[in-house]
């Protein structure tokens, strides 16, 4: 697992943001499948990928295809190259989601606290479900 912290988070307000890792890459256990999470640069919040394999049927659809055949949190919002931890262009495919929706808490907006932020744990989780679904459409 690469676990890396990338960004300056000074702008920030504090949170439990403050001591994630900005980036992780891992291969799920039970897939083979590379997955990935990445902040946001600036709002701060967290977003992850799976690859997606050249040979599997649904590589080259289009993100909002993939949003209509894959469950995961706030839906499909990102399909193509991944770039990876050093801002290089890989030759690895992800589909991806975001977790900036209506629902969300950004840490660049300190917000009353109606809404949560998703963390580390769980956008791992949902990194993990969303490779178990691509897996058993191989």
């Amino acid at each position: 697992m690469i676990n890396r912290h990338l960004y300056h988070k000074d702008h920030l307000p504090y949170g439990i943001w403050i001591n994630e890792p900005d980036y992780l890459m891992w291969i799920d256990k039970k897939t083979a499948l590379t997955c990935m999470i990445k902040r946001h640069p600036y709002f701060g919040h967290l977003c992850g990928y799976c690859e997606i394999p050249s040979n599997h049927k649904d590589y080259n659809k289009s993100y909002f295809e993939l949003d209509s055949i894959y469950e995961i949190h706030g839906g499909i919002t990102y399909y193509g190259l991944f770039i990876n931890d050093k801002a290089e262009k890989t030759d690895r495919y992800v589909i991806g989601f975001d977790c900036c929706h209506t629902s969300d808490r950004m840490p660049l907006y300190d917000l009353d606290g109606t809404i949560s932020y998703k963390d580390i744990d769980y956008v791992k989780h949902q990194c993990n479900l969303l490779s178990k679904q691509i897996y058993k459409r191989i």
